[in-house]
């Protein structure tokens, strides 16, 4: 009977074993060159290029953009828009932005608010709550934080939506459309939305609730995605989440135990290494910029200890983009000067400045302010690069959508005000970094058992101080 047992056990580690090696074999980033496409207009031979254009919003409020390539001259342009944030009447709203109709006429200032309608398509809805209670058989109370991406000729959408409560009590749901029917919709040839539901994605057994997504996704080899999401609920901790080819979740990796580290942004160095940043939901104690260096190795991915950026970061969303090997970081900037004035009472003045970083082998230094609304708030930037360019959409005071494009002589110009080290290589330094955050990882674990209770005590204060319920801006 013994021997029975043990081959039994044997056999299932065995499966597992097996099971995991399928899953997990070879991760790593898809090359950069099979991303995007290449550029092939005057936009690739222009010189250093900045420029912003605007997608006024049809509904009393817009917010929480999400931007994901069509073809190399076309981008759609998602974000949640209605009375309120949260109310029932919200929908996803999206238009097809065109950077290439206004962008030869390199005379224009540098961010030009001249409306042009050819920049961009109608504002069409394309997922409101009933149409997903419809797909889902879920009661859908209300939605927030659409994310677009899109692999081959498919654009995805995922979005958040809870059943009943506040966004405690979310659920995340993955959607797609051919690009070619996206472009039917808009060009009127459809009537109808053209997005289909794809997965609910499974989470957690504890009913499957409290997790949000925010930022992009990044594409994996084997055509799996690796999706950045958090979990919302008393300890709020981000999570990165592997999808296989059918996008069902492969696996669940949680970066780091610190709490109050909210919608981790993701951007690959190369096919192997990787930086993530974080959202400091706990700004009130620390209000710093959380980095963390990370690599592939045995079909996952090793995490260094997070630490504390120079950059402040008052529970403000962030982006992170790779544009021909720059590495750059979009950002609501606050000096340190008013920071140390600033508590909860005065959040709503930390997102007025939009700023732009590159990265210096160990942290970010700020190059440029791109946007500034002194009386509004120029915040929630995503991004999507292709060839040459990145394009980068913000939530322009809840009012429009402003997409700023770039290109690559942009960064380079500014990287060299930096006077970067020339001899000093990209993969030594963030070899360099990477072992450094490992040897802080061991001096804090010596540290561990000194500090737990005070960890605990300074996690109560958090939690305390956590609002009770907040709108989709502040998911």
């Amino acid at each position: 009977m013994k021997h029975i047992v043990f081959y039994v056990l044997l056999g299932i580690i065995a499966f597992g074993g097996m099971l995991y090696y399928a899953v997990t074999k070879g991760l790593h980033f898809e090359e950069a060159s099979l991303q995007t496409a290449k550029v092939s207009s005057k936009l690739a031979k222009s010189k250093s290029y900045i420029n912003v254009s605007y997608i006024k919003g049809t509904t009393h409020v817009v917010h929480s953009p999400s931007i994901a390539r069509i073809d190399s001259s076309a981008y759609l342009v998602g974000f949640f828009g209605g009375s309120r944030e949260g109310a029932k009447d919200v929908k996803i709203y999206a238009s097809i932005f065109y950077p290439k109709q206004y962008s030869y006429h390199m005379d224009k200032s540098l961010y030009s608010t001249d409306a042009n309608s050819d920049r961009h398509s109608k504002v069409l809805p394309i997922l409101d709550r009933m149409t997903l209670r419809y797909q889902t058989k879920h009661y859908i109370s209300k939605l927030g934080n659409p994310v677009l991406f899109t692999k081959g000729d498919t654009i995805y959408l995922s979005v958040v939506a809870p059943s009943f409560g506040g966004w405690a009590t979310a659920r995340i749901y993955l959607l797609s459309a051919p690009i070619k029917e996206v472009k039917d919709y808009f060009e009127g040839r459809l009537t109808k939305s053209p997005f289909k539901l794809v997965n609910h994605f499974l989470l957690s057994s504890f009913f499957n609730l409290s997790h949000l997504v925010r930022t992009e996704p990044i594409s994996l080899d084997d055509n799996r995605t690796l999706l950045p999401l958090y979990f919302e609920m008393g300890r709020k901790l981000p999570l990165l989440a592997v999808l296989d080819s059918k996008f069902n979740v492969a696996m669940l990796l949680r970066p780091t135990t610190i709490p109050f580290l909210l919608q981790p942004s993701l951007v690959p160095f190369d096919k192997y290494n990787c930086l993530l940043a974080y959202r400091n939901g706990s700004h009130t104690t620390s209000p710093k910029l959380y980095l963390q260096t990370c690599k592939t190795a045995n079909g996952t991915l090793t995490f260094g200890t997070p630490y504390e950026s120079t950059i402040n970061n008052f529970d403000s969303s962030i982006g992170l983009f790779n544009l021909n090997h720059i590495v750059a970081m979009v950002y609501n900037e606050v000096d340190s000067g008013d920071a140390s004035k600033m508590d909860e009472s005065t959040e709503k003045n930390t997102r007025e400045k939009l700023s732009l970083a590159l990265f210096e082998g160990e942290d970010f230094v700020k190059v440029d302010t791109l946007a500034y609304r002194p009386k509004g708030h120029a915040s929630y930037p995503s991004i999507v690069t292709n060839g040459d360019y990145a394009y980068i959409a913000f939530s322009d005071s809840n009012e429009s959508i402003g997409i700023i494009s770039m290109n690559t002589s942009f960064l380079k110009e500014k990287e060299k005000l930096l006077q970067k080290d020339s001899n000093t290589s990209l993969e030594s330094k963030i070899n360099s970094n990477f072992a450094r955050t490992k040897v802080l990882s061991e001096k804090v674990g010596t540290r561990k058992s000194e500090s737990k209770k005070s960890e605990y005590s300074k996690e109560g204060k958090h939690a305390s101080k956590a609002k009770e319920k907040q709108n989709p801006s502040d998911k």
